[in-house]
This record gives C-alpha cells, structure tokens and sequence, in this order.
C-alpha cells in the first residue's frame, strides 16, 4: 500500500520522471506523515463538511434576516 502510495506522489519512482535517490529521501518523512495521516483525514473529510456546510447556511440566513 505504502508504495502505490508513495508513487502517486512521485516518490520512489523509475524512468523519465524520476528524482534521484537522495530526493526521494528527503521527500520520504512527508510522504510517510501523509500515509499515516490518510485514515484520519478522510474520516475528518466526512464528519466535517456537514457541519461546515451547516454554519455556512446560518450564516447565510443570519445575514438575511438582519
């Protein structure tokens, strides 16, 4: 899983559109942050756009009805 990845976003790639090594490695701890943190985000990604869209409408209404 890491892998796929980590190529989707140009690491540890091979061919025409590779970095080298030492690149890939320094790339390397933001790639590992963001597999971490996948999980946790999409979970995020579905409880708070409700609520988000929720406060923009009364907002919205709030803005109406003064």
């Amino acid at each position: 899983m890491f892998n796929l990845f980590a190529m989707r976003r140009g690491v540890l790639i091979v061919g025409d559109e590779r970095a080298s090594l030492i690149d890939d490695l320094r790339r390397m701890p933001r790639v590992v942050f963001d597999f971490v943190m996948a999980i946790p985000r999409a979970v995020a990604n579905m409880v708070s756009p409700r609520r988000h869209r929720d406060t923009e409408k009364m907002k919205r209404n709030e803005r109406f009805s003064l």
